[in-house]
């Protein structure tokens, strides 16, 4: 007999990642504490007022993509390089039940590990990365090492991009651009991201944000804001991550729009 806690042929979790967008303004009609279970409840009374939200949105779009694993009839996820936007209705397809009994909690109550997955009070194997920016939050759901990191494309000050990026980086940025400062922006929002997704992997030995000038993207490709703008797709592409140590492929993939951008990054080379 099924009952929720046995869900009926649950899909093998595929090397590839799925990742969902939610917006905070989606969260705004409705009561979705009663989608927390009890210890991700006193985890929420201890974020700041301005965060909640964000914080909130986070963790169901990670219950969600874990939930659309099941066969429960239509998939509700699709796999291949696609970024789902979740609205208020979508996250009806699953009862706050559903949503209570996956925890996505950091272990042990570390407060600044990455968090991990369980199901009905049992530690899960999928890899789960979240990140918030500006009001809009995200989750990445896989079976391999993933990083999620979303950023608003803003401008800084001159000396920030000096110090941030390397001479081949701000070429790589300025043949990209074409001398358009909007795009410029972007792309340069878009190697921070790179650099903190690296980071997020916790595969490298520069550890802070502070150490993020050690690490330089390399072998990227010839990208156009055009071709990385469209919301519900992923564009996928390998890049290098170098620091002084030593080398790292991986995978990454990367949307946006104009006022920000969003990258999933696989420690697998060839997998997103």
């Amino acid at each position: 007999m099924y009952t929720p806690c046995t869900p009926r042929s649950p899909q093998q979790v595929p090397e590839g990642c799925t990742a969902a967008l939610l917006e905070s303004s989606e969260l705004l009609n409705a009561d979705y504490t009663t989608h927390l279970s009890m210890s991700e409840l006193k985890r929420l009374a201890q974020i700041s007022s301005t965060r909640k939200l964000e914080w909130l949105a986070a963790r169901l779009a990670a219950k969600y993509l874990f939930l659309s694993q099941f066969q429960m009839g239509q998939p509700a996820v699709p796999r291949e390089n696609h970024l789902v936007k979740l609205t208020s209705e979508r996250l009806r397809r699953h009862s706050a039940w559903m949503y209570r009994n996956v925890e996505v909690l950091p272990p042990d109550e570390g407060q600044d590990e990455k968090p991990v997955l369980t199901w009905c009070g049992a530690r899960r194997n999928e890899n789960i990365s979240l990140s918030h920016a500006a009001g809009i939050s995200c989750a990445s759901l896989s079976a391999t090492p993933t990083a999620i990191d979303i950023e608003v494309a803003t401008s800084r000050v001159t000396a920030f991009y000096r110090k941030t990026f390397t001479t081949a980086e701000r070429k790589w940025v300025n043949a990209s651009a074409r001398n358009n400062d909007f795009q410029s922006r972007w792309f340069f929002t878009l190697l921070w991201t790179l650099k903190e997704s690296a980071l997020k992997l916790k595969m490298l030995s520069t550890a802070t944000l502070w150490q993020l000038p050690r690490l330089e993207i390399k072998e990227l490709p010839d990208l156009r804001f055009d071709d990385t703008s469209a919301l519900d797709h992923l564009v996928s592409f390998p890049i290098r991550i170098k620091e002084p140590q030593g080398e790292l492929p991986v995978q990454v993939a990367v949307a946006g729009t104009h006022e920000w951008v969003l990258t999933v990054m696989n420690s697998r080379p060839g997998v997103v």
